[in-house]
């Protein structure tokens, strides 16, 4: 990510270009939208050296909304395999 380009007025009159660093939020769900137990850091920090935790979808799905869709996905595959049953008797 490009860091902003801003122009500011000096007390001379000028314009001059003072370049910003973006700022970063804590990463959120992307189900729910709410922050994820993890630090706050910079893409680059993050790929330096922090580990997520070691479950399937983490750093993306909180823990609660990842509970609720295996729940989900589990259920529809019971109930499929119980029509397949009832139309082959």
């Amino acid at each position: 990510m490009a860091n902003r380009r801003i122009h500011v007025r000096t007390p001379g009159g000028e314009l001059k270009i003072r370049i910003e660093r973006k700022k970063y939020d804590r990463p959120k769900c992307a189900i729910c939208k709410k922050p994820l137990n993890m630090p706050k850091l910079t893409p680059k920090e993050a790929r330096k050296g922090f580990r997520t935790p070691g479950r399937p979808y983490a750093g993306f799905i909180d823990h609660k909304c990842l509970e609720l869709a295996l729940k989900k996905a589990v259920r529809e595959l019971a109930e499929a395999i119980l029509l397949e049953r009832k139309t082959h008797t």
